[in-house]
C-alpha cells in the first residue's frame, strides 16, 4: 500500500483538475481534486466500494464537467475492470459507467471527442469498439 498518488493533472480557466488514488486506507479509492490558481484546495472527491480503484485518467468536457477513467475492483464484471465517471466543477458524480469482462482492464488515458470519449489502456479479451460504443451510447450528453 502507498500513500496518495497523483496520476493525472490538467489546467481549466480558473485552476487545475487532478486525478489519483487515495491510498492511505486498507483499500485504493480514485481520488479528483481541484485547486485554484494559487495551487490551494477548492475541494475533494473520492469514489470506491470495498477493494481497489484508482483513478488514472481525466479530461475537460468543455462544459463544465470532466470525464475520468480508471480501475475498479469494486464493481465491473470481475477481475479488474475499467470505468469512466462524468463529474461536474463542483466534483459531483453525474454518471458512472463500469465496463470490462472477467479479464484485465485497466484504462489509462481519456480524451472527449463530438460523440462520447476515447479511451485507451491495457484490455484482457475486450474489444474497445464495443466498450466505446457502450459509452457513447449510454453517455450523458
Amino acid at each position: 500500500m502507498y500513500n496518495d498518488l497523483a496520476t493525472h493533472i490538467i489546467a481549466v480557466n480558473d485552476g487545475y483538475v487532478v486525478a489519483g488514488i487515495l491510498g492511505g486506507n486498507a483499500d485504493e479509492n480514485s481520488w479528483i481534486l481541484r485547486l485554484d490558481n494559487a495551487g490551494d484546495t477548492t475541494w475533494t472527491f473520492a469514489y470506491g466500494g470495498n477493494a481497489g480503484d484508482g483513478a488514472m485518467s481525466l479530461c475537460n468536457n468543455g462544459n463544465s464537467t470532466y470525464g475520468v477513467t480508471g480501475y475498479t475492483n469494486s464493481s465491473g464484471n470481475g477481475s479488474t475492470d475499467g470505468y469512466l465517471m462524468n463529474i461536474n466543477d463542483n466534483g459531483e458524480l453525474l454518471g458512472y459507467f463500469p465496463f470490462g469482462t472477467t479479464q484485465y482492464e485497466e484504462p489509462h488515458d481519456v480524451e472527449k471527442v463530438e460523440n462520447g470519449w476515447v479511451i485507451s489502456g491495457h484490455a484482457g479479451t475486450t474489444d474497445f469498439r464495443t466498450i466505446l460504443t457502450k459509452i457513447k451510447s449510454t453517455s450523458p450528453e
